[in-house]
């Protein structure tokens, strides 16, 4: 159902963007890319 796909798209963008700030203090350079 719709709801469900939002709700695992949220999900998967907070993770995504929990683990590319994460990855971002070891790696600078990614903040350019």
């Amino acid at each position: 159902n719709p709801l469900n796909a939002l709700v695992h798209i949220l999900s998967g963008l907070t993770a995504y963007t929990f683990l590319d700030h994460k990855n971002k203090r070891f790696n600078p350079a990614r903040t350019l890319a």
